[in-house]
């Protein structure tokens, strides 16, 4: 178990995105996370075949307020139906881009 060997992280969406799931209505997600590891408290969207514990994304509601209570939703990149909008990207995205190749890069 663990990242699914097909993730490229160059392709990943930067922070702060807001997408759409396909299969999830009008739900609009923000992107707060990679590579996370789901858990029972976490709502998952993407169920997938069992081969990954580890989804590319973390998420949440976007009109709703962050608090100790809210549930989070985990999804991997090939549930995105839509991107509303793409993040803010600058030198320490970038940056961190590039450590996240290195580790996923250390999975093999």
């Amino acid at each position: 178990m663990g990242i699914k060997k097909d993730v490229k992280v160059r392709d990943l969406l930067p922070l702060g995105s807001v997408v759409t799931l396909k299969n999830s209505g009008n739900l609009r997600i923000m992107i707060t996370e990679y590579f996370v590891r789901g858990s029972k408290e976490n709502v998952v969207v993407d169920k997938t075949d069992g081969t990954c514990d580890i989804f590319d994304y973390q998420g949440m509601d976007w009109y709703e307020q962050p608090d100790s209570d809210m549930k989070v939703v985990l999804f991997n990149h090939d549930l995105i139906d839509r991107v509303l909008f793409r993040g803010y990207v600058n030198e320490e995205s970038i940056a961190l881009s590039k450590k996240l190749e290195q580790f996923v890069s250390q999975m093999d």
